[in-house]
């Protein structure tokens, strides 16, 4: 995930993003502040981002205390009223970014 998170922000202007909102990313930085080791351990993970404000977080699913999934946020400045094959040009930088890496599509990778 924190992986996927930078590369959209490397490709943010490609990709046309204005807003985005990463909840790995605010993980990463909260770890770093606190002196623990990123990415954590299978084992600490849960409660450490609990630590670092997952039970408030709008885009992470929790059941309980564990971390069950995460969206990230990606807002796009582009116009509807560009021509379709400019669209399917856009949409098609989306999806090579995607598939430069496998573990953007299968989490558990």
């Amino acid at each position: 995930a924190y992986s996927m998170c930078q590369a959209i922000i490397s490709n943010s202007n490609e990709l046309k993003i204005s807003d985005r909102t990463c909840w790995m990313n605010n993980f990463y930085y909260c770890q770093k502040q606190l002196g623990r080791r990123f990415p954590s351990s299978p084992e600490t993970f849960h409660s450490e981002a609990l630590d670092c404000g997952a039970a408030t977080s709008y885009t992470l699913w929790l059941s309980g205390d564990k971390v069950m999934a995460m969206a990230a946020v990606n807002v796009v400045a582009y116009s509807t009223s560009q021509s379709l094959e400019t669209l399917k040009s856009y949409r098609k930088k989306w999806e090579n970014m995607l598939d430069e890496e496998p573990s953007y599509q299968n989490p558990n990778s």
